[in-house]
This record gives structure tokens, sequence and C-alpha cells, in this order.
């Protein structure tokens, strides 16, 4: 199985839904539509369906790996409602498969540490923290996905010339 996200225009805005692609098919199936449909063949009102259907296919990928082997079991079960919550892969905007890292640098905010130590029962905190810059060296990781107005999802191009992975939107030139 092969999952993804796409960009959903819905009346609340855009939204990020989780989906099977099916390339063989040529579709991606909504994985929480597909769930709350099989929920509600089985007797589930549409109100509940859709909430155990967000809360198992958030639009987080992370959020939804967390789930372990449940994911997969919910999203093998969710499959047998395809037909019903279908798109066309040509007609999707894809956005990355996994939520981008943050780095989240509480050491910018003395207030906000004395606080959090307090609350934690640690005391106040060690008075070299604030004499002493502090340094983080790195990134969080490259997360890239195709432009909005892109309807395909991006491939890693052959011809890299840094150590860095570069990715397009288009194919690679033949060689």
């Amino acid at each position: 199985m092969k999952f993804g996200r796409i960009q959903v225009a819905t009346p609340d805005g855009n939204q990020v839904r989780i989906v099977a692609a099916q390339p063989e098919h040529g579709r991606v199936v909504d994985l929480a539509r597909a769930y709350a449909h099989t929920l509600q063949r089985r007797g589930a009102t549409a109100e509940a369906a859709t909430r155990v259907a967000r809360a198992l296919f958030p639009a987080s990928m992370a959020a939804a790996l967390a789930a372990g082997p449940a994911l997969r079991e919910a999203a093998e079960q969710a499959l047998s409602a395809a037909d019903d919550a279908a798109t066309p892969i040509e007609h999707v905007t894809w956005v990355a498969a996994v939520d981008p890292p943050v780095i989240r640098d509480g050491l910018t905010f003395p207030v906000h540490m004395k606080h959090f130590s307090e609350k934690v029962g640690a005391g106040l905190p060690n008075p070299q923290i604030f004499k002493t810059p502090p340094y983080f060296k790195g990134s969080t990781g490259l997360c890239t996905a195709t432009t909005p107005r892109s309807r395909t999802p991006p491939t890693r191009s052959s011809s890299t010339t840094n150590s860095r992975s570069e990715w397009s939107s288009e194919e690679p030139a033949a060689t």
C-alpha cells in the first residue's frame, strides 16, 4: 500500500488528507472518507463515523503512523469503500508526505524557561544558561513537495551535482 498526502478544497478551506495511491487504477483514495463510509455501512451515524475516521487518518502522516499496525489495518478496511472516496490521480494536488519537523528553541525566551522550570519543580534554571549563547547546528531535514500548481508528485533528479538530493517536478532528461 502506498500512502501519500493531498490537498483538498473544502467549505472550511484547504485541508490535507492521507490517501492510498492506486496508480494501477489511476486514482487515490481518501482514507478518512472511505473509512467513514465503511463505518456507516456497519451502523454508525455520519457524525460518529467521520469523528472516528479523522482520528485514525489525521492530516499529519507522523500522527497516523504513530498508530502502528492499526493504521494499515484501518486502511485495508477503508479500501473496501474505495470507489466512494476515490479521486482521479491526475486531479489531486500533492503535498509533502510527512510533516516538516520543527525546532522549538525555548532558550530564546528566558521567562518561558523560568516558568517551565518552576512548573516541573526544578527551581530556577542555571544562570549560566543566560550567559552562554545557545547553539545548535543542522537542519530539521529536507521536506519538499510539489508547487500548488503542479499535479504530479516530485521525482528524484538523476543528475545530482552535489551531495544533497535535488528534487524536481519534471522527469529527468534522457541521456
